[in-house]
């Protein structure tokens, strides 16, 4: 999906102007897109949703990719800069399919969550996480940058028992996270 918001900022300019340089193919997404890049690996796109925009306050973010990798039966949810109001469609879109036990099988069966919006309290909701079963996250975030991740967050995912890993903390070598 072409959105267009977004294009004005200095990251996206340099992103395109990165894929030209380099002749990268752009490949437009859309919900419940899915790619199999073999029988081992699967790519389940969860948003952005199909020639729709998610109003909020924060529209870019809300309407940001997210994707469920399965790799050997593993699933791992990459929640991107998701927002509460994204979490929300995402749940309400999958309940609303007829096939929907694929995509609750892998959201109750997750390895590990990559936490949306770098752990801002503008993402990772209660009742998002009531909707799916994962024991382990991680945060790619900065507190210095941006004041993240958010103590609420972090403190939601402690009652639910979900051992969350900080790359600020760690470093981002997945061998530190996993």
């Amino acid at each position: 999906m072409d959105n267009n918001f977004g294009e004005k900022s200095i990251n996206f300019k340099t992103f395109k102007e990165y894929i030209n340089k380099y002749k990268i193919k752009e490949i437009m997404v859309e919900k419940f897109d899915k790619f199999n890049i073999n029988k081992n690996i699967t790519i389940d796109v969860l948003n952005p949703r199909n020639n729709e925009i998610i109003k909020s306050k924060d529209k870019v973010n809300s309407n940001s990719l997210i994707t469920c990798i399965s790799v050997n039966k593993n699933n791992f949810l990459f929640m991107g800069d998701a927002t509460i109001e994204s979490e929300y469609f995402l749940i309400n879109d999958i309940n609303k399919l007829k096939n929907k036990e694929y995509y609750t099988y892998k959201l109750n069966n997750l390895k590990c969550i990559q936490i949306g919006h770098h752990g801002s309290n503008t993402s990772t909701s209660e009742k998002f996480l009531k909707s799916i079963n994962v024991k382990e996250a991680v945060i790619s975030s900065k507190k210095s940058v941006y004041n993240h991740p958010s103590d609420i967050i972090v403190n939601r995912l402690n009652l639910h028992k979900i051992n969350t890993k900080i790359t600020e903390k760690l470093g981002g070598t997945i061998n530190k996270i996993m």
